[in-house]
């Protein structure tokens, strides 16, 4: 089984309260007519999910204004769209990871200097991030040269 297969299956089989409650929302109102597993293998802006929730939400898709909110927040934070870190430029990288403008483009500058990274530890050896736990974003990068 790979890495996502496994990490997929981990997460269903929490319970519902060891669970994120954005989760345990989108199981409630998108399981109806779909299954997790196709939903997991979709890499989405916050546009295209939000143009996806609304639609499925004209389709008859249960759920209040907030939650409908919540959903495409915690689509968006866990489905997100890929982004190339070899390609993308401070704005995106900033965004993509959660660090300020100033971070960002020091790892552009160390890209330009060093060239392309190979792996998520080639990313962490870029001194700006020195400190910063930022193995949570490792699924929403790309390392593709």
């Amino acid at each position: 089984m790979n890495r996502a297969a496994l990490v997929f299956a981990a997460a269903v089989s929490l319970p519902a309260a060891a669970q994120d409650p954005a989760k345990a929302l989108f199981e409630r109102a998108c399981t109806k007519c779909h299954t997790l597993e196709a939903t997991s293998r979709q890499r989405n802006t916050r546009e295209c999910w939000s143009a996806i929730v609304d639609d499925m939400v004209s389709r008859g898709m249960e759920a209040t204004d907030a939650e409908v909110e919540k959903i495409i927040d915690y689509l968006a934070r866990t489905q997100g769209a890929r982004v190339s870190v070899n390609k993308a430029t401070a704005e995106q990288l900033a965004g993509a990871l959660e660090v300020p403008a100033a971070t960002a483009e020091a790892i552009v500058a160390y890209r330009a200097r060093n060239g392309s990274f190979k792996s998520f530890d080639d990313l962490k050896r870029v001194p700006a991030l020195a400190g910063r736990n930022l193995d949570a974003k490792k699924d929403a990068l790309d390392f593709k040269p």
